[in-house]
């Protein structure tokens, strides 16, 4: 099993309802790419790959969990926002660029706050 599934699931293992384990995912990947920012900016190539990859892996985490019986249009967006993040990371890598990883630092915690909005209006 990937390393960065299992550090995902002892994430996660403490989270004792959905909306804490996603609160825990997103907090993970928002940290990650925070840490992968700093890594750029002190020219560590290894660990900024290592950095942005633990990002993509929770990030894809989030895309795997979609429930698509349940909210089909909703899933959509959702998949497209991170496909769009998944991308960005990506282009972040290649060019050891700040840039594309501060836009998707925005775009997980606007969503992060979002689904917390949700779960304490339930």
């Amino acid at each position: 099993m990937n390393q960065y599934i299992k550090a995902y699931r002892r994430a996660t293992a403490d989270a004792d309802t959905p909306a804490k384990r996603l609160d825990a995912v997103f907090e993970r990947s928002i940290l990650e790419c925070r840490r992968a920012m700093e890594l750029i900016k002190v020219r560590d190539a290894a660990g900024k790959g290592a950095a942005i990859n633990r990002a993509v892996d929770l990030v894809t985490e989030l895309v795997a969990a979609l429930d698509r019986d349940m909210a089909p249009e909703l899933c959509e967006r959702l998949a497209g926002l991170y496909m769009f993040v998944l991308n960005r990371l990506g282009d972040a890598n290649i060019k050891f660029s700040v840039e594309p990883i501060l836009e998707t630092v925005t775009i997980l915690e606007n969503l992060r706050d979002a689904f917390a909005e949700a779960a304490r209006a339930q």
